[in-house]
């Protein structure tokens, strides 16, 4: 059996190539990308890896649909033979995960593999009971860690950015949803800003490589209304200190009229001065000019 030599970044799943048609391995044990059938930038080649990580998430109760995942350095495992306790029974799809079915399945420790030519991994995990109150929530190697940054304090409706990261490197090209709503895709940084919901929790999610990883921001209410709280005592600061200054609200008034009486008047006030300007500019030009009947000029006075 020829090394699988595997690759596609024509097909592109979190930023990431998809370990897709198997091809012949190239000279220095790399991979040359396909895309579409054609050769891509032989310069852009990826090493041939063995390594494969291998994860069960989902739900794991009997009855119910768990999730194989499958991929090399981060990057899915396509069209992989996934095998449930020694027997097939299917391949992973162009994301490297199958979904598999735990109908008719007792409770217990089974084992999962994954295989694809020289690329084999196996697992095994615990099958519960369908009354069973364990949780089918943890964490794995593949599963995105979502934070959320707030833009200051988080209030509703406020700015945030959130990052999505796998073992501390950004996942670009991943949808994020805010309490289920799709809000946008991380970038080359893995990050995405928006706004919080008007609620008082925000969970915040995202699914890179068939895993599901999400994180909640909670408590917006209750830090609006501290805010407002804030904003109500400095207010009510400032109102004890010009009552002690003599300051009531009648004065105040009284103030802002006689302010606004003021601003009323200026315009006239503005006319009166421009007219008075250009009287005095006037009386300037008569004061100058020579009587009439005057005659205004230069005698000469020979010797």
């Amino acid at each position: 059996m020829r090394p699988l030599a595997v690759a596609s970044v024509g097909a592109i799943t979190n930023g990431l190539p998809l370990l897709s048609a198997a091809t012949p391995l190239t000279p220095g044990n790399t991979v040359i990308p396909q895309i579409d059938g054609e050769t891509a930038d032989s310069t852009a080649t990826y090493p041939l890896a063995k390594n494969a990580t291998l994860a069960v998430v989902g739900s794991r109760t009997a009855g119910e649909t768990a999730r194989v995942v499958a991929s090399v350095e981060d990057i899915p495992i396509s069209d992989a033979t996934v095998s449930f306790d020694g027997t097939e029974v299917g391949t992973t799809n162009r994301e490297g995960y199958y979904d598999l079915s735990l109908a008719d399945v007792t409770p217990g420790t089974y084992r999962v593999t994954v295989s694809r030519g020289a690329v084999s991994e196996s697992t095994t995990f615990e099958v519960t009971p369908a009354n069973a109150d364990t949780p089918n929530d943890e964490r794995t190697a593949l599963t995105p860690n979502v934070s959320v940054s707030p833009g200051g304090i988080a209030l509703p409706a406020g700015p945030a950015t959130a990052k999505v990261t796998r073992s501390g490197e950004p996942i670009d090209g991943v949808p994020v949803r805010v309490n289920g709503e799709t809000v946008g895709e991380t970038d080359e940084n893995g990050t995405l800003a928006f706004n919080f919901p008007i609620a008082n929790t925000a969970t915040v999610a995202t699914t890179g490589t068939g895993v599901t990883g999400e994180t909640q921001v909670g408590g917006l209410y209750r830090n609006a209304a501290i805010v407002v709280g804030g904003v109500l005592v400095v207010i009510a600061g400032i109102v004890i200190a010009a009552r002690r200054r003599g300051v009531t609200s009648g004065s105040v008034t009284d103030r802002l009229a006689v302010i606004r009486a003021f601003l009323r008047r200026l315009p006239d006030r503005a006319t009166t001065l421009q007219w008075g300007s250009r009287s005095v500019d006037h009386r300037d030009e008569a004061a100058s000019r020579p009587a009439p009947g005057v005659a205004v000029g230069v005698c000469s006075v020979g010797k």
